[in-house]
């Protein structure tokens, strides 16, 4: 594999995430608009959110798992959303990654 070729797929999984993080916003305000949370609530778990989707919407889905496998819930985001965005990371690095 070529510097080239890495490149390439990185701009791929960089493209991936960014769909990745706005579906997620999206069912976010979703549940707003269905009162099933509040607007604050959605804020503070995009904020416990931050790192781990920021490396996602830069193509490092890998280093994302690494911090996600690691991360701790807490009030605005439990350990069952974090393994769930966890899957999700774990399936497309299976299905997307070729090094």
């Amino acid at each position: 594999m070529t510097k080239e070729q890495i490149k390439t797929e990185y701009d791929t999984h960089r493209t991936a995430g960014v769909d990745f993080a706005d579906d997620y916003r999206a069912q976010l305000v979703l549940d707003v608009i269905n009162d099933m949370i509040t607007e604050e609530f959605a804020i503070e778990r995009q904020n416990s959110l931050k790192v781990p989707f920021d490396l996602i919407k830069d193509g490092d889905w890998k280093s994302a798992k690494t911090y996600l496998t690691n991360m701790l819930g807490n009030v605005y985001c439990n350990k069952a959303e974090i393994d769930s965005i966890l899957f999700s990371v774990e399936d497309y690095i299976i299905n997307n990654y070729t090094f």
